[in-house]
C-alpha cells in the first residue's frame, strides 16, 4: 500500500510541475491511473478523478472521431505496380490491368497505413509524452507501432485470384521480348522457357535460339562447346513444362514420362535437336533476365510472388523479383500469343477452353460414317474405311459421337440439333480443313495388355497378327485428342525406316567444321524441305476447324492407361454372414415364445 500512496504522489507532482492534465493522459497509457485515483487521501483535489474518471477515461478513447481517409490522397500511396500481374497501378481504365478500386477493404487498407497521419488521440499522446521527458521522468517507448499489410492486388487479379473471372492482356511480341533480353546488363543470363503441358510442345517458339541470339543447345558429343559469348554475354535456355499435373494423377507417374517428353521435344525443335543433350538440370546460374521498364522493388525477405492462374496472359508486365545481395533477378516476363481461338467461341464459353484440372475421359467408338465434335465446332472424321476408332478426349470442351452428315451440319450451323455449338454465329462458313494426321505410332506393346506383359504372355509384338497405332490430336491451348486403331499386320506396308525422316541436307563435306553454326542458321530454311514418309497402310483421320488452324499431333502419351480407375482391392478376411431367410427365422423364433 506504501508503495501505491508513492506512486500516487508522484503522479500528483508530475501533474502540476508539467501542467498535463490528469483526465487527458489515456488509461490504454498508463492503466494504473485507475487504481491511483482509489487510493488517494482526502488531501488531494478529489474532482478529477473520483467524480468522472470513467466518464474521462472512456470519452477519451471512444469519443474521439475516427479520422476519416481522403480516398484521392490515397492514390499516391498505392503500390508501383501490381504484385499479381506487374501492370503498372492505375485508377483510370476501369477494365484494363492494374486498376485499385480505392474503396475496397483491402486497398483502403493498405492505403491508409502508408499514409503518414496522426489522430487527436495520437496529437495528446505525444504531447504528453513530451512534457514527461522534460522534467527527467522516463514512461518508456510508446511509440505507435507499425502495421504490415499485404500488399494488394488490382481488381483484374482480385477476380482471377477469387471469382475465376478474368480477360487475357494484349500479348508482347517476339521482338519485344528480344528488345527486353538484351537489355540485361550481367554477363550471365538463363531463360527459362516455359511451355504448357496441357498441348504440348505446340507453345514452343521456333528458333528460339536465333531469334534471341542464345548459346546453341550443346550436343551429346562430349568435346562440344559448353557455351558461346554474344556480344559479352551468354545466354542459356532451359525448358520447363508447366502444369505437369495435368497428365497423370500421380507425380512418379509424371516423372517416369521424362524420356517421352524429351522425344516429343526433339521432335519439335527440328532437326537441329537430333543429337543435342537434353537432360533433367537444376539451376546454377539463375540471373535471368533484366528490364528497365519496371522499377527494381527493394530486396526483402518474402515478396509477394506473381499471381497463379490457369488464364492464358495473365502477366501485364514483367515483374522483377531482386534476390543474392544484388547479384542478380529474377523477371516474370508475359507469355506470348497462343492464337486466336478464343475470338471464335462465344463469350460465356471462354472459361471452356482453359484445362484446370486433369481429365479423366470417356471412351469414344468412331465406327466407320461416324465423326468426333469437340463443341460443335472441331470435327474429327476417320478418312479410313472399314476401321473402328477410340478416342479419348482429354479437353476441357464436350465430346460427342454423331454420324460424319450430322456433324457436318452442326459444325457448319446449317442443322438444328440438340448438341450445343458454343463456336459464335458466322463461324460455320470459316471451317476448313487442317490436314489429314496419320496414326502412324505404334503402341502395340502398351496396348497390348497381358499378351506382351513380363508376368504374363511376354510375347513380342512382331509375333502378334495385328498392331495398334495410334496419335496425339492437339487442340491449341485446350487440351489433345488420343486416338488408336487396331489394324491387321498384312496391312502394314512400311519399310524399317517408318519413323525416320530424310532432309535435303545444304551442308557441303567440306564445312565439317561450321557445321555447329550453320546448323542453327539453317534450321528455318531448312524445315520446309524436310520429307516424311507416308505410309498407305496407315489409319489417318481429317481435321476441320475454324480456317484450318488451331491444331497439330504429335506421339502419343497413351494417357488413357493413367486415366483409368484404379481398381479397388478389398482386405481379404472373414465373408459375411448370409442374411437369407433371416426376417423368416426371426418370426418363427418369436412365435415359438408365445
Amino acid at each position: 500500500m506504501s508503495a501505491c500512496a508513492r506512486s500516487a504522489r508522484l503522479f500528483q507532482r508530475l501533474t502540476r510541475q508539467s501542467h498535463i492534465p490528469s483526465a487527458d493522459l489515456p488509461a490504454f497509457l498508463c492503466p494504473g491511473i485507475l487504481q491511483i485515483a482509489q487510493l488517494q487521501t482526502p488531501r488531494c483535489p478529489p474532482k478529477q478523478f473520483h467524480s468522472q474518471p470513467p466518464r474521462l477515461i472512456e470519452s477519451t478513447i471512444h469519443d474521439v472521431p475516427e479520422p476519416q481517409f481522403d480516398l484521392l490522397l490515397g492514390q499516391q500511396y498505392l503500390p508501383s505496380q501490381c504484385a499479381g500481374c506487374g501492370a503498372l497501378s492505375q485508377t483510370i481504365l476501369k477494365d484494363e490491368a492494374g486498376f485499385y478500386t480505392l474503396t475496397r477493404r483491402s486497398v483502403k487498407d493498405y492505403t491508409a497505413a502508408a499514409a503518414p497521419q496522426e489522430s487527436k488521440e495520437d496529437t495528446i499522446v505525444k504531447a504528453a509524452l513530451d512534457n514527461a521527458s522534460g522534467v527527467g521522468l522516463e514512461l518508456g517507448d510508446f511509440t505507435k507501432p507499425t502495421r504490415t499489410l499485404e500488399i494488394p492486388i488490382c481488381d483484374r487479379c482480385h477476380k482471377l485470384k477469387h471469382h475465376d473471372a478474368g480477360v487475357s492482356i494484349q500479348h508482347p511480341s517476339i521482338q519485344s521480348i528480344q528488345d527486353t533480353i538484351f537489355e540485361s546488363p550481367f554477363k550471365y543470363n538463363h531463360v527459362y522457357h516455359v511451355l504448357d503441358a496441357a498441348d504440348f510442345p505446340m507453345s514452343l517458339v521456333p528458333g528460339l535460339h536465333k531469334l534471341l541470339h542464345m548459346t546453341p543447345q550443346r550436343s551429346l558429343n562430349r568435346r562440344s562447346k559448353t557455351g558461346r559469348f554474344y556480344h559479352g554475354t551468354k545466354t542459356e535456355v532451359s525448358f520447363i513444362i508447366t502444369r505437369s499435373d495435368l497428365l497423370a494423377p500421380l507425380k512418379t507417374q509424371v516423372d517416369s514420362m521424362m524420356p517421352y517428353l524429351r522425344e516429343v521435344l526433339r521432335d519439335a525443335l527440328g532437326r537441329t535437336a537430333k543429337d543435342v543433350r537434353l537432360v533433367r538440370i537444376s539451376d546454377g546460374r539463375a540471373s535471368r533476365y533484366i528490364v528497365t521498364a519496371p522499377p527494381a522493388p527493394p530486396e526483402i525477405d518474402y515478396p509477394a510472388m506473381p499471381l497463379v492462374s490457369a488464364l492464358p496472359g495473365t502477366t501485364a508486365s514483367p515483374i522483377r523479383l531482386s534476390f543474392g545481395s544484388g547479384k542478380g533477378e529474377l523477371i516474370d516476363l508475359p507469355g506470348l500469343s497462343r492464337g486466336d481461338l478464343e475470338q471464335h467461341i462465344q463469350p460465356e464459353h471462354h472459361s471452356s477452353l482453359v484445362m484446370r484440372n486433369r481429365i479423366r475421359p470417356e471412351q469414344q467408338v468412331l465406327k466407320p460414317g461416324k465423326s468426333l465434335l469437340l463443341g460443335g465446332f472441331i470435327r474429327i472424321t476417320p478418312t479410313t474405311p472399314d476401321i473402328i476408332m477410340l478416342g479419348y478426349a482429354f479437353t476441357p470442351i464436350e465430346p460427342h459421337t454423331t454420324s460424319t452428315d450430322k456433324a457436318i451440319g452442326t459444325q457448319g450451323q446449317t442443322r438444328e440439333s440438340s448438341l450445343l455449338n458454343i463456336s459464335l454465329p458466322g463461324t460455320g462458313e470459316k471451317i476448313a480443313s487442317a490436314g489429314t494426321f496419320p496414326l502412324k505410332w505404334d503402341v502395340t506393346r502398351e496396348r497390348s495388355g497381358p499378351l506382351t506383359a513380363k508376368n504374363a504372355g511376354k510375347m513380342s509384338p512382331e509375333n502378334l497378327p495385328f498392331r495398334v497405332l495410334a496419335t496425339d490430336i492437339l487442340i491449341e491451348g485446350c487440351g489433345w485428342v488420343e486416338l488408336v486403331a487396331q489394324v491387321r499386320k498384312r496391312q502394314r506396308l512400311v519399310p524399317k525406316q517408318e519413323m525416320q525422316v530424310q532432309w535435303k541436307s545444304a551442308f557441303s563435306e567440306n564445312n565439317e567444321g561450321k557445321e555447329e553454326e550453320e546448323r542453327e542458321m539453317l534450321d528455318d530454311e531448312m524445315a520446309n524441305e524436310r520429307e516424311e514418309v507416308v505410309d498407305p497402310g496407315w489409319p489417318a483421320v481429317e481435321v476441320f476447324t475454324p480456317n484450318g488452324r488451331f491444331v497439330a499431333a504429335r506421339r502419343p502419351m497413351n494417357a488413357w492407361l493413367y486415366a483409368q480407375k484404379p481398381v479397388s482391392s478389398r482386405l481379404k478376411g472373414r465373408p459375411r454372414k448370409s442374411m437369407k431367410g433371416q426376417k423368416k427365422a426371426e418370426k418363427n423364433r418369436l412365435r415359438q415364445r408365445v
